[in-house]
């Protein structure tokens, strides 16, 4: 009776102390595990949305600066034009001209040296022109196109009518005539559109990117809403209508996302399949598209997404990976456990004291293995922020970490009355390296400048790569005196400084354009400021240091 009785209380023992030993190693690993799963989910997250945000701030930038470039175009237009005018009213004035035919030939002879050759060569088919006879109120002599016909029919109105003419020049002849040289409304849109198109068109971004346009001729969208003005990847299909029913191949409505975006918003991002540059490789894509109302435009950018797209799958795989190796360690461990801890209960009252020590050896084994996992994992999401917030070619910070040094030292400053300044340098004439000894002397050139410009700034300045070939130096603890002289330290290293490339040696500058915290000015102001100075730099003449003390 009494060994029944021992054996059951041994069953117990034994049971109750393994029971326990696995309860206590699974109420340990198991939220251990999963709070780590969770953590690894919430890094992967924040790297997308982090590369995400930044490919979103450039999208926004190229079109913004897009919109840029056309509203100059209409500008320089309208002011070349009207110097054709002017021209042309004085040539036909002296010349008399008028009188006969007016040939092609002649009209070349018109001198002004601000006048482009193309336009020069086109001259007849851009104006026309009436001479009128204000006494006997009636045209005496014209370019005898539709134009002219039409501006005859109320020449008083019409001379001062910009919205139809938005160029126009009077000349009176020894005659005493009035002579009206003038650009109708439909030839000046229709040479400025051209010009911008042939503009987008010339423009090729990073990664294979480009601009696109496309034109929208019904708001409600179905069948031909669109036409495609201008597409650098599919070139042969400009002059095409669209349809807001086509479909890519997972099924989006690329073209009805982006009416419905621009009518309601104006702008919007989104994202779709779509043909890669020069390859018929089908890549998902992310876009930023905004309506240019004048035109009823809608330009738009994109970069395609493979690469984070595989930099999070591949991130993902490993960690999981990871997560797997973890848990089969942990399983190791708790049979080990189990083992050893059979072994204590058999021989407790032999070993209890050696039992206890090598169960508490394994378990730090096996946690310090742990740890060096997490570490390692640790290290590799350090990389993928390298990735987001470093400058992939020269090392330097990029745009996004820039400014947010700059919001942490505008904070400083406003508050403990202190200054920094924005130095913007541009590197002069970058394009021609690119264009005559290639990017591969173009990326050379960007490595060796920011080793230069690192080397000649303090230790407690920040340096970034702010876009293309600029940069941008933050200049902390300093005035608008010693952000110029450290500026022209910079200037002087670089013009001094040989930078080898191949079998070819080159001499670079750089203009760089100074402005200092203000506390009524935001940070964008300042930076646009530095900005105004650094293209006031170029104006003047390049490899230069240009602020408001100079």
């Amino acid at each position: 009776m009494k060994l029944i009785a021992r054996q059951k209380i041994r069953f117990y023992y034994y049971l109750s102390g393994i029971v326990a030993i696995i309860f206590i190693a699974a109420s340990m690993s198991v939220p251990y595990f999963l709070n780590l799963k969770k953590e690894y989910q919430s890094k992967i997250e924040q790297l997308s949305q982090s590369i995400i945000s930044e490919k979103k701030r450039h999208l926004y930038d190229v079109v913004n600066r897009t919109i840029l470039e056309i509203e100059f175009i209409k500008t320089d237009t309208s002011r070349e034009y009207n110097e054709i005018c002017a021209a042309v009213s004085n040539f036909l004035s002296s010349s008399h001209a008028w009188k006969g035919p007016i040939l092609d030939e002649s009209l070349l002879n018109v001198q002004n040296e601000r006048i482009q050759d193309s336009t020069r060569k086109d001259i007849n088919n851009i104006i026309s022109f009436i001479v009128y006879d204000t006494k006997n109120s009636q045209v005496v002599g014209s370019s005898e196109d539709n134009a002219a016909e039409i501006f005859a029919r109320t020449v008083s109105s019409n001379a001062n009518n910009r919205e139809l003419y938005p160029a126009v020049a009077t000349v009176v002849s020894n005659e005493g005539f009035s002579i009206y040289v003038f650009v109708s409304r439909d030839t000046f849109e229709t040479n400025v559109k051209n010009r911008i198109k042939d503009l987008i068109r010339a423009v090729r971004l990073g990664d294979d990117g480009y601009i696109w346009i496309n034109e929208i001729i019904n708001y409600d969208g179905g069948d031909d809403y669109a036409i495609r003005l201008v597409h650098p990847n599919l070139p042969h299909t400009e002059g095409l209508k669209l349809s807001t029913k086509t479909q890519d191949i997972n099924g989006n409505f690329p073209y009805k996302t982006e009416l419905d975006g621009v009518k309601l918003n104006g702008d919007l991002y989104f994202d779709y399949y779509f043909k890669k540059m020069n390859t018929d490789q089908i890549s998902h894509k992310l876009t930023y598209a905004k309506l240019y109302k004048p035109y009823n435009w809608v330009i738009a950018t994109g970069v395609y997404l493979d690469d984070v797209d595989n930099l999070i799958i591949n991130e993902q795989q490993s960690m999981e990976k990871t997560h797997k190796n973890q848990i089969q360690i942990l399983g190791i461990v708790i049979f080990c456990i189990l083992v050893i801890s059979f072994i204590f209960l058999v021989a407790f009252e032999k070993h209890i004291n050696g039992l206890i020590s090598s169960y508490v050896e394994t378990i730090e084994a096996k946690e310090k293995s742990l740890r060096l996992e997490k570490d390692k994992v640790e290290k590799a999401f350090g990389k993928l922020k390298d990735v987001a917030y470093l400058d992939y070619l020269t090392g330097l910070w990029n745009r996004r970490s820039m400014y947010e040094r700059l919001t942490e030292e505008y904070s400083r400053c406003s508050r403990n009355d202190s200054s920094f300044v924005i130095i913007l340098g541009d590197i002069d004439h970058f394009k021609v390296i690119n264009d005559t000894h290639g990017h591969g002397c173009g990326d050379i050139v960007l490595k060796q400048l920011s080793k230069i410009m690192s080397k000649n700034i303090r230790n407690e300045d920040s340096i970034s790569r702010w876009g293309g070939e600029e940069f941008l130096i933050l200049g902390t603890s300093c005035d608008l005196a010693d952000g110029v002289s450290l500026a022209e330290k910079v200037r002087n290293a670089i013009e001094h400084q040989e930078i080898s490339f191949d079998t070819i040696t080159l001499k670079v500058t750089m203009t760089l354009g100074v402005s200092a915290f203000d506390p009524k000015k935001s940070i964008d102001e300042i930076i646009k400021e530095a900005d105004a100075m650094l293209y006031f730099g170029k104006n003047k003449g390049r490899n230069c240091v240009i602020s408001t003390l100079i």
